[in-house]
């Protein structure tokens, strides 16, 4: 496999937004989320308009990282404003960016693309200056995976999305992130 880590172009926006639909369909089977397809459409949606966001902003509302195999887009990840379930939660005067936005094409999965994916962007972070990161999931798939980069949440909301299904909450210090 040949894994390159770039910045999205307009031009990939149609294939990222495949990717965001089949990565999200393929979560909510996995988590057992019973909705209906409005609301993976609305996950969608918010995920395109936030790659909107950096296009239009050239990367300074929303910075963007795409994971490739040759042409092919199988994994991204961005930072950007924190979601409106961290802002309600986390207690701090002014949040940092948010790390989001990582979804993995299934059959990549469990293959070190999201943790070279998270070094990318820690160290794109790290180049501008940034000190300080939130991060949240529902998802209890990628909450093990957060748990072992990050360890324990800052925040659990116990019983959130229903019963025994929480949401957490991290907020780490850039220079704490050991990534291998």
């Amino acid at each position: 496999m040949t894994l390159t880590i770039t910045r999205p172009q307009k031009t990939e926006e149609l294939q990222i937004q495949a990717h965001f639909l089949k990565t999200i369909q393929h979560t909510f089977k996995k988590e057992g989320i019973q909705g209906d397809f409005q609301m993976i459409e609305r996950e969608v949606q918010t995920l395109v308009d936030n790659l909107q966001k950096d296009y239009n902003s050239n990367g300074q509302a929303e910075y963007h990282l795409i994971a490739k195999n040759d042409q092919s887009i199988i994994g991204t990840i961005a930072y950007g404003k924190a979601n409106s379930i961290i802002e309600s939660h986390l207690p701090v005067k002014k949040l940092p960016p948010e790390i989001k936005s990582v979804y993995i094409d299934p059959a990549y999965q469990g293959k070190g693309i999201g943790t070279r994916l998270f070094t990318q962007i820690i160290s794109e972070m790290q180049n501008k200056g940034l000190a300080t990161f939130c991060l949240d999931s529902g998802y209890t798939n990628a909450q093990r995976f957060w748990k072992n980069k990050l360890g324990d949440p800052k925040i659990v909301l116990t019983d959130y999305w229903a019963k025994d299904n929480h949401h957490l909450i991290w907020l780490n210090q850039i220079e704490d992130i050991v990534v291998v």
